[in-house]
């Protein structure tokens, strides 16, 4: 039982349960069973509280009651209900203050958009739905999410009207048995297990339902308001010097003045050490460990913020990708800490990775009213200033230490030794023909990390045995074990109880590896054997434009009079919905999906992209598939589209080599047209990518009946060649591919009696070949752009080795 609280303690609690009533008062069966006489949502919310202290989980505190119960002042609610009306001057201002934070969070401008629809019922709408750029958005109000516990397989919205009360009810009671479950000694560990339970539970409860359209999820602004009013008290505690005497304009003004500070973190350098793999010896472990280490590192470092700055797990409101930001209040004592830390982490990173790896490390002021109405201005600024500081890479670091001072990775070392670079990375010192102390530590952590289970996270002064320490945070590696000691934060990648007194999130990481029948892990020479032409292929996709989506697809291009935008709903909460979301469809739901057939092996998934390595001839379907569903994910919008690319490599390959390659060819497909996939050096939009699809599987179908020969096959790519000269010269003598077909199908197929001359596969066939190739300009086109990739897909996947992929 947590027996004490400090006042930011109190702050930080009140603002994550101040609207938990919004999920209790949505069933009528609940209230009805509970003898709940008064169901507005800030009694229910008190109702929690006290269910909190009749489970022994606090004790009976009267101010957190008071806070959560009283944080609107509103003339359409009692002024039994209004922060003003609290006697206690030093709890009437902290009351204010989860006020204020309640406002800032769910800031949007469409307040007179309301709806007579019953609040009970009412599901979350899809936020996708309203991103807008250049197509126009039609049906939006028929993607909602079913009340369902967060999961992979629960993230798609559909089509529906209103949720039921049998289900609202079941989904209220299982929330709460778990919440009775918990075992916290310590605020940390409540304030963390509250949190993760109220994001699986709540992430699909919308947070107003007085609109017609209610996009953002309960859990996000519980969780961002909780982080605001935080950031508000330690303002006020750090300028006012007796909080209970400040006043209460200090808390107002922090509408228009600068309380808060957005504290952005990007990791530099990411594809580069991940693929700086100079050998293929253990390169699947290696790799795997080196993928993993880039969200690990981002995971560490902003945990290790939160914990010198004295914020809360919910501070850190986007966290994906090699990115994050933290809100955190805008005092002295926070900007010179922050400072300190920031130069901490980037001397270890440059001494200890030669200056691979880069923490990218900006902050911008902002005002309550930035949080709401002005958020992605504001959220474009510190991308701006982050982007620019990549110009600056280690500059501080390169004037205090121009060279770097290289050890010899070896402990057997002696003066008849012969030194040489490391064969794996190619870059540190270490004895001959052994590897350095970094490239061993890959490998061994590259095996662990496939049975790792949950991470602990210790202080420095820990006497545990780490796997790995850095920047004065050890990490010890978890399967099955006992978590040992008390680690200050441990993160689990699989659904987790609760009931242990340490603080614990649930993460999604998603890095997955391939096995074989007997469960050992598969090398990437192994994969490749399971191809037709024994290649591998590399898989890489990513959002489209999602810059312009997170900072104007939530906007309108009217203004009105004063030159103000008519809509602007780009609020702190909705950006932080929209990146949690967008993260869990590449680092949950891509692994949960391929898992199942167990042949992929993928690089990195996470944020907004991906790279998964498998089968070269499984994954032009796979990459279909994903485009797909993720368009199911975002309600089928025009204006969010992913591309892909596809390149192929030897097993024995460098990664590097491949990784480069992919990254070129998707590079290509952006340039092109971008929403589509490049395959065998070709963009393909995915409109015309059902035909391509359509084509491969009908000439694949005849190669293997012996109806086309692989020699035939060849000539259709010469007379292709031909058609893309035409395509481009308009030189007639190109044409000639027409007659030249003909002549090959008369002489080869039907005067063989292999088809006769009206069937339906020498139809098909003419129709791009024949005379409708230069008839029709949509066969006139698909032959020159993409014919050619029809044909390569299918000789190599019949045939095996390389063939010609010339333009």
């Amino acid at each position: 039982m947590i027996v004490e609280m400090s006042n930011r303690e109190k702050i930080a609690l009140a603002g994550l349960l101040h609207d938990i009533g919004k999920m209790l008062n949505r069933s009528t069966n609940f209230m009805n069973k509970n003898d709940i006489i008064k169901r507005e949502h800030p009694y229910l919310s008190k109702w929690f509280v006290e269910y909190l202290e009749r489970n022994f989980l606090i004790e009976k505190n009267r101010e957190l009651e008071e806070m959560v119960l009283r944080h609107h002042e509103s003339q359409f609610v009692p002024e039994e209900l209004w922060p003003s009306k609290i006697e206690d001057r030093r709890l009437r201002r902290m009351a204010t203050i989860i006020s204020v934070a309640d406002n800032y969070s769910s800031a949007e401008r469409d307040e007179d958009n309301t709806t007579k629809r019953n609040f009970k019922t009412v599901p979350l709408d899809c936020l996708f739905s309203t991103v807008s750029l250049d197509k126009k958005i039609e049906n939006s109000d028929k993607n909602r999410y079913h009340i369902a516990p967060f999961s992979y397989n629960n993230i798609f919205p559909s089509s529906f009207e209103e949720n039921g009360d049998e289900e609202l009810e079941r989904h209220i009671n299982n929330f709460l048995e778990e919440v009775r479950n918990i075992k916290a000694e310590s605020f940390d560990t409540l304030y963390t297990a509250l949190r993760e339970l109220i994001k699986k539970y709540c992430w699909c409860i919308p947070s107003d339902t007085q609109k017609n359209f209610c996009d953002i999820s309960l859990y996000d602004h519980l969780t961002t308001t909780s982080a605001i009013a935080l950031s508000i008290y330690d303002y006020l505690d750090e300028k006012e010097e007796d909080f209970s005497k400040g006043t209460f304009v200090n808390i107002k003004n922090s509408k228009k003045e600068d309380y808060f500070l957005l504290i952005g973190g990007d990791i530099s350098g990411i594809q580069s050490y991940i693929f700086s793999i100079k050998s293929t010896e253990g390169a699947s472990k290696r790799l795997r460990f080196r993928s993993f280490f880039i969200k690990l590192l981002t995971d560490i470092i902003s945990y290790k913020l939160i914990k010198e700055l004295d914020l809360k797990i919910s501070n850190i409101i986007i966290a994906s990708s090699g990115k994050f930001f933290i809100l955190a209040p805008n005092n002295q004592y926070i900007k010179s800490k922050l400072e300190k830390v920031v130069k901490e982490i980037n001397n270890f990173l440059y001494r200890e990775y030669l200056g691979d790896i880069f923490f990218n490390c900006s902050n911008i002021e902002l005002s309550g009213e930035d949080l709401g109405l002005k958020f992605s201005k504001k959220y474009s600024e510190i991308n701006d200033l982050l982007n620019e500081n990549k110009f600056f890479k280690f500059a501080d670091e390169v004037f205090e230490n121009q060279l770097f001072e290289q050890k010899v990775f070896n402990k057997n070392i002696d003066e008849n030794s012969e030194i040489q670079q490391c064969k794996i990375c190619g870059k540190r010192l270490t004895i001959k023909n052994e590897n350095c102390d970094y490239c061993n530590r890959d490998f061994e952590l590259g095996e662990k990390i496939v049975k790792t289970k949950k991470i602990g996270f210790y202080l420095s002064d820990n006497k545990i045995e780490e796997d790995l320490e850095i920047f004065g945070v050890k990490c010890k590696f978890y399967n099955n074990e006992v978590i040992e000691d008390t680690p200050f934060l441990v993160v689990s990648y699989e659904d987790t109880s609760f009931d242990n007194n340490y603080p614990e999130i649930r993460d999604y990481y998603g890095g997955l590896t391939s096995k074989d029948s007997s469960g050992n892990t598969m090398t990437f020479e192994d994969i490749a054997k399971l191809s037709a032409s024994k290649n591998l292929g590399l898989l890489k996709g990513d959002v489209d434009n999602l810059g312009l989506i997170m900072s104007y697809g939530l906007k309108s291009d009217e203004i009105d009079e004063e030159g103000n935008l008519l809509k602007d709903i780009t609020s702190i909460s909705r950006i932080a919905t929209m990146s949690r979301m967008l993260n869990s469809f590449f680092s949950y739901w891509i692994k949960e999906r391929l898992k199942e057939e167990n042949i992929y092996y993928i690089v990195y998934a996470g944020g907004d992209d991906f790279m998964i390595l498998a089968p070269w001839n499984k994954l032009i379907d796979k990459a279909n598939e994903i485009r797909k569903e993720f368009s199911n994910f975002t309600g089928e919008n025009e204006n969010i589209t992913l591309t892909c690319a596809i390149t192929l490599l030897k097993a024995k390959d460098p990664i590097y080599y491949g990784a480069k390659l992919v990254q070129e060819e998707e590079e290509f497909g952006k340039i092109s047209g971008k929403n589509g996939i490049v395959l065998f050096d070709r963009y393909i939009p995915w409109e015309n990518f059902y035909e391509v699809e359509r084509l491969i599987e009908f000439l694949d179908k005849n190669m293997k009946e012996n109806v086309f020969s692989q020699a035939f096959i060849y000539r259709l790519l010469k007379y292709t060649s031909m058609a893309e000269e035409y395509y481009i010269s308009k030189n007639g003598k190109y044409l000639k591919y027409m007659s030249d077909f003909t002549y090959d199908v008369s002489r080869n197929i039907i005067d063989k009696k292999i088809l006769p001359s009206n069937s339906e596969e020498i139809k098909i066939l003419s129709s791009y070949f024949g005379i409708e190739s230069i008839v029709s300009e949509r066969k006139k086109e698909f032959l020159a752009r993409y014919m050619r990739v029809v044909l390569n897909y299918v000789v190599r996947k019949n045939r095996g080795g390389n063939i010609d992929v010339q333009q």
